[in-house]
């Protein structure tokens, strides 16, 4: 019986067809304890089709388990079957036929009207493993524990009260701080920023400011190099990318990360030299279409007094995040910082679907905060001084798998 929707019908309909030529696929393969070059291409045709489909009918997570299938199987294809050890032979039989239940699952789900299951994290932790096997590289870095305990800093949760003073597009609130003239016209959920087809790294995390850092709970505190800064990248906005990294890498987005402190020992011409960074890793890395500078606030009250800005998600608290937009409005050459506002723009909106509160107004400045490098670059904050490491961690994490969903979509 049909849904009554045409396109839906079609979708339900074709991708019940090729799981069905996909099964066929595999058992005979499993015969043979090898899939054969052409096994390999009509795999990777399927799930490529599958992908695309379930983007286009925002379906993210099959969109997403597809496209991670996709990239095995393009590896594969690239290296022929002899890059699958007889080891790993039996976990990659195992994820083919673990996806094709997952995926009839699902539509079996949307055929029905219920919600589909959006917790996919342990289904790609095992592609991901699997990958990383076949590629003969260590597999990500386990999820770190977090604990949550109180460092004794008032905390505030900052919205707007009214959408006076900001141009709101969506769920979104932009502060224009520069001199450059814009309105909600701007913003049809488009941007420019793709991630790059070619084979290589396709984010690039540094941190201009490096030594930003936290304030610690009683008993973690750390050997600090200024107010509220330290060179230990295992407390300051490093360790922040670091997290961010491995939950991008974990939803199949390869990551340069440079944890090189930029602001330490010198602070002034930190963003000269975050700039030459940048430029090298991405004359290195052409596949680098996302360039994202990590740093945190430093917020306080009238009285002088700091003060954390956190978001509550599942009964802990995140560090609020914001977007830090450059213009050319100071002089500098950034024809392009429309496409880098809309990117922001488009991201915040997934954020606050999910988590209202999570972020706080896009600031745009006059400043260029190098963002001229790629319609991808953009500067975030990640909580303020005032807020736990651990905060921040978890505001990583959300702001990771956000990006994974939006940019996964768009392939």
């Amino acid at each position: 019986m049909g849904s009554g929707n045409e396109i839906l019908d079609m979708y339900i309909y074709e991708t019940g067809t090729l799981l069905e030529q996909l099964e066929t696929i595999v058992l005979e393969a499993e015969k043979a304890d090898t899939f054969s070059q052409e096994n390999v291409n009509e795999i990777f045709r399927i799930m490529h089709t599958i992908k695309g489909s379930s983007a286009m009918m925002e379906f993210d997570s099959l969109a997403t388990v597809a496209h991670r299938i996709e990239d095995m199987f393009f590896i594969i294809r690239e290296g022929t079957m002899s890059v699958v050890s007889e080891e790993n032979r039996p976990a990659l039989f195992d994820v083919v036929f673990q996806s094709i239940d997952f995926f009839r699952g699902e539509v079996e789900k949307v055929e029905s009207g219920e919600p589909l299951d959006k917790d996919i994290d342990s289904f790609l932790t095992n592609i991901n493993t699997l990958i990383s096997k076949i590629k003969g590289e260590e597999p990500a870095q386990p999820e770190t524990p977090l604990i949550f305990a109180d460092n004794g800093v008032q905390a505030r949760t900052l919205t707007p009260s009214s959408p006076e003073g900001y141009i709101v597009t969506g769920n979104v609130y932009i502060n224009n701080r520069s001199e450059k003239s814009f309105d909600e016209t701007l913003f049809d959920g488009s941007f420019a920023a793709r991630l790059s087809e070619e084979e290589g790294p396709k984010v690039l995390i540094l941190h201009t400011h490096g030594s930003e850092a936290y304030t610690m709970p009683p008993g973690q505190e750390y050997e600090p190099s200024g107010e509220s800064r330290t060179t230990d990248c295992a407390y300051n906005v490093v360790r922040v990318g670091d997290e961010l990294a491995r939950t991008l890498e974990e939803a199949g987005i390869g990551v340069v990360h440079d944890p090189s402190l930029y602001d330490y020992p010198e602070y002034s011409g930190a963003y000269g030299r975050s700039l030459t960074a940048a430029e090298r890793a991405m004359e290195e890395y052409p596949s680098i279409s996302l360039v994202l500078d990590i740093h945190r606030d430093a917020i306080s009250d009238a009285d002088g007094s700091p003060y954390k800005v956190v978001s509550g998600v599942a009964g802990v608290n995140a560090a609020q995040m914001s977007f830090i937009i450059g213009t050319d409005g100071g002089g500098l050459e950034h024809e392009g910082w429309r496409e880098n506002l809309k990117l922001a723009a488009a991201l915040q909106q997934r954020l606050t679907e999910d988590y209202p509160t999570l972020m706080r107004p896009v600031s745009v400045r006059n400043s260029r905060y190098n963002q001229h490098v790629s319609p991808g670059a953009l500067l975030v904050e990640m909580g303020a001084a005032g807020n736990s490491l651990d905060e921040a961690l978890l505001s990583a994490r959300l702001l990771g798998q956000a990006i994974g969903q939006l940019f996964l979509e768009k392939s």
